[in-house]
């Protein structure tokens, strides 16, 4: 136990500055310039109709169709020439030798197979060096899309599902400026995301992905949209999307665009369980009531409006004038049954399409193992790699931490859900103003932050409650002597500075509704203020699975840690990232946080949410409170 008496007579060691990001606002005119591919063709092969279905294909089908078809294979049809598996492997392309350059196939020669161009090859490579070798999951993702499928892909959270998003917009865009040089006729590809922060992040691959322009005057290949900011009942006419083949957006920001797009192919969904939120189950009494029904998310108009699937006289879906044109692409780590036949019956996905429904997670059933496992064999390992190493790219999990806060003297406790309950008492029942953090909590981040600081180059991100306002917040850490800085989604284009290793590096704040799909290169501790925040739930969320919700948003948060591509340990002995939750004790929320790393919460979670099995099983490790008290003890004595 930490007594806050101590804390009371020692002060926060104050930083020799408070650095801050530099935030940059910025519009499609100042991006860097992206690349048209002209006349240039490029390594192109398509999976064969094996990809268009959802049961396991026969290894002894043929695997690939032939390069010369001009349009890929629609689902089903198995007239149209083929190609073994054996024959792709081994190289065979359309294109002229000419088409490629040294340095793609040299950089990267595990991608050299895929239908991606050797120009944006050479971007990954110089842009993301720690990326050689495609997952299985990005393999089996870019054939699908590439080749005209309709895709579900589910992998674990920081397996790159987001770049490679990005990549298949970029080569789609590429390949439809290369036919056609005719402006006006609007975007071809569409991309929606839950929040501003992954739109940015999105624009900024595609920006460091695309190769220099031949030309100043020839167009972007991408633009970014956001909302209008707008009055309360103030309604204003709808805007005309950008002219550019890939517009990015948050689903908030679509709906006031007209969504009239004649040049469409493709809708990029990320993250789109999280932006459709909980969905009635299948026999749901008043289906009426919920908040799916009465109040859809934006999401939902924006992808009728897309489809042009209307509403008839008796309330029912139209699809006479469904666009079967337009492929729906789906990635996520928590897309479930529900939601897949949400999409079905609201007619995302074309009828008699069998999806590529490709399932790289943990808890992927045995038929969807089957099914990946079948395709992996048919188009065979990368070139010049080892196909064992290539699956199994390590990731380490974070530690996970709650620390109780005494409600009268502040005294921090590690939680231990196997032991006694701990003797703390709870929040006295106070006035206290509405939208705040305890005050008890915010001196409890600062002493965390102050004397367990991430190691050189490395930050950390505080998540209060959606209704808290980072600015005060951060007002009131400044006032403690811990520099602080909100992450905007502006910061994720321009980029995170680094710190230098002699100052205390400054926390970032954000909103929860931020984080699902964010990729933060440096993040090193996650603090989650006030837990799992099951108090703010209204009633009718409450109804609805909300507290469940809750249990997902924090795997949501550990996501953020021990992804690919990122350091997840430090020092000589190894320390580990961390999440930890402060909350005060006695309440709700020290009562779910209890379930859940009891156990008591595994069945329910697996039912209703994207629990894995137990080899990521969360384990709760406690807080060295020698190390604490001796830090506060040795800055006692500096005083």
């Amino acid at each position: 136990m930490l007594k806050r008496t101590l804390l009371a007579r020692a002060k926060v060691p104050k930083p020799i500055i408070a650095p801050s990001a530099s935030i940059h606002h910025f519009s499609r005119h100042n991006f860097r310039p992206c690349p048209t591919l002209h006349g240039k063709e490029r390594n192109t092969r398509f999976i064969s109709s094996d990809l268009g279905r959802t049961d396991p294909p026969s290894l002894s089908e043929p695997g690939v169709t032939t390069p010369e078809a001009k349009e890929p294979a629609s689902v089903g049809d198995v007239s149209k020439p083929v190609e073994t598996a054996s024959r792709a492997v081994e190289g065979e392309t359309s294109s002229s030798p000419s088409s490629f350059t040294s340095g793609s196939s040299e950089l990267l020669p595990a991608w050299k197979d895929l239908p991606v161009s050797p120009a944006i090859l050479e971007r990954l490579a110089a842009s993301f060096p720690h990326i050689t070798t495609p997952t299985p999951s990005q393999r089996l993702f870019l054939l699908s899309v590439l080749s005209g499928n309709e895709v579900y892909l589910k992998d674990g959270m920081g397996r790159g599902k987001t770049l490679s998003i990005s990549l298949a917009a970029l080569q789609l865009a590429l390949d439809a400026q290369a036919k056609s040089k005719k402006a006006g006729s609007g975007p071809s590809i569409i991309l929606v995301v839950p929040s501003p922060h992954l739109a940015h992040q999105i624009c900024d691959h595609l920006t460091k992905l695309c190769p220099p322009l031949k030309s100043s005057n020839d167009p972007l290949p991408f633009a970014l949209i956001t909302p209008e900011i707008t009055r309360k009942g103030e309604s204003t006419p709808l805007r005309q999307l950008p002219d550019s083949p890939i517009v990015v957006g948050t689903a908030k920001a679509f709906y006031q665009y007209n969504l009239e797009t004649p040049a469409l192919t493709h809708v990029f969904l990320d993250e789109p369980d999280t932006m459709v939120g909980p969905i009635p189950s299948r026999f749901a009494k008043s289906v009426h009531t919920h908040p799916l029904i009465r109040h859809p998310p934006p999401i939902v108009h924006v992808v009728t409006s897309l489809l042009r699937i209307g509403i008839d006289r008796d309330g029912q879906l139209d699809f006479s004038e469904r666009r079967n044109g337009v492929n729906m692409v789906m990635t996520s780590a928590t897309i479930q049954k529900d939601f897949k036949r949400f999409c079905k019956t609201r007619g995302w996905i074309r009828r008699g399409n069998s999806v590529v429904d490709l399932d790289f997670s943990l808890g992927a059933s045995d038929q969807r193992r089957a099914f990946r496992e079948r395709l992996l064999a048919v188009i065979g390992s990368p070139p010049g790699t080892d196909p064992i190493a290539a699956a199994r790219a390590e990731q380490h999990q974070p530690e996970h931490h709650v620390l109780l806060i005494d409600g009268v003297t502040g005294d921090l406790v590690p939680l231990d859900p196997s032991g006694p309950p701990a003797r703390l008492n709870p929040l006295p029942a106070s006035p206290q103003r509405q939208n705040t953090l305890p005050s008890y909590m915010v001196e409890s981040l600062a002493l965390l932050h102050s004397t367990s600081p991430p190691p050189p180059g490395k930050y950390v991100l505080a998540l209060p409650p959606q209704e808290i306002s980072l600015p005060e917040l951060g007002r009131e850490l400044a006032s403690l002597g811990i520099p602080t800085s909100i992450l905007t989604p502006e910061t994720l284009h321009v980029g995170i500075p680094s710190f230098p290793s002699d100052i205390l590096p400054p926390i970032f704040l954000a909103a929860r509704s931020s984080v699902p799909g964010l990729h933060l290169q440096d993040l090193w501790n996650i603090y989650l203020l006030n837990g799992l925040d099951i108090g703010s739930l209204t009633p009718s969320q409450r109804k609805n699975k909300g507290e469940v919700e809750r249990v997902v948003f924090y795997d949501t948060a550990a996501g953020r840690l021990g992804r690919l591509g990122t350091d997840s340990t430090a020092g000589t002995e190894g320390e580990r990232q961390k999440v930890v939750s402060l909350v005060m004790a006695g309440g709700q929320e020290h009562t779910w946080l209890s379930r859940l790393f009891s156990g008591e919460l595994e069945r329910e979670v697996s039912e209703n949410s994207h629990k894995e099995k137990t080899d990521k099983k969360r384990m709760l490790k406690q807080w060295n409170m020698e190390v604490l008290n001796a830090a506060v003890e040795h800055e006692l004595g500096t005083l």
